[in-house]
């Protein structure tokens, strides 16, 4: 396993979750500031056709580089970068996906060995293209229930925010699909788990994460406590939603539905 990409709608708690796995796995978690294999005209763009070499390169040299609470630049020097570069745009013509699996490693974990966790959201709406650059990566789908999204935003934005909340569940939906043939659905069995996490009891969904990925430590996370619910609208607003996206074919909604019925 070279990397453990996890991926939610927004309010999934993905953040703890990533980091206890790195904590109980001495992994190397990666910072959701370092989004240059994902971002727009970033590595999946480049091995993918939609961004040229020299774009990125200079992307990674510009904005990439100082942006974010976490920039690169305050992790990496110039000359750690220039090394890593030069040695993907010498590799990258006769071995491009390997080049820039190896400059990805190279920036966010350099001279070692460790399995990235990665909690980048943009993630799992790429996870096709993840997986071409690390074969061997595993898959997570923290899923959540969306009315906790909803409790947090303002009475009047409440429906504004699920919708928000299903859109990133689509987009989730869509980044697991094989677009090249048409599967709707084709990410190998042993390198994909979607779970349904509840803030208020996480043990068995943290139980099983921790044995999709083979850890022999316990695994917890001091996830943020559970909302108060956003009323009897927001209810039934929510099971539509959950509705609309089980006659989509979205591989949550099963999920959804449990969880709604413990809630």
């Amino acid at each position: 396993m070279e990397a453990v990409f996890l991926g939610g709608a927004r309010g999934a708690p993905t953040r703890p979750i990533a980091e206890s796995l790195a904590n109980a796995a001495g992994w190397s978690a990666v910072p959701t500031d370092w989004g240059f294999h994902v971002a727009p005209g970033g590595l999946l763009d480049v091995v993918e056709g939609r961004a040229s070499l020299t774009g990125f390169a200079e992307r990674l040299r510009g904005p990439w580089w100082e942006q974010g609470e976490r920039p690169l630049a305050a992790s990496r020097s110039v000359e750690e970068r220039e090394r890593a570069l030069e040695r993907f745009l010498s590799d990258y013509p006769a071995a491009p996906l390997e080049a820039a699996a190896a400059l990805f490693r190279a920036l966010v974990a350099p001279g070692s060995e460790a399995v990235l966790v990665d909690h980048h959201p943009d993630a799992l709406p790429h996870a096709q293209g993840l997986l071409r650059l690390f074969p061997e990566a595993r898959f997570v789908h923290v899923v959540s229930d969306g009315r906790q999204v909803a409790a947090s935003a303002p009475a009047g934005a409440r429906w504004r925010a699920l919708e928000t909340w299903a859109a990133d569940l689509r987009r989730i939906e869509a980044g697991l699909r094989d677009t090249d043939d048409g599967v709707s659905f084709s990410l190998p069995a042993n390198r994909f788990l979607a779970v349904f996490v509840d803030p208020a009891d996480p043990g068995p969904a943290l139980e099983r994460i921790g044995g999709f990925l083979g850890l022999q430590e316990r695994l917890t996370a001091a996830l943020p406590p559970p909302r108060r619910r956003a009323g009897a609208l927001t209810d039934v607003r929510y099971r539509a939603l959950i509705a609309a996206l089980a006659r989509e074919g979205n591989h949550a909604a099963p999920l959804l539905a449990a969880g709604w019925r413990r809630a």
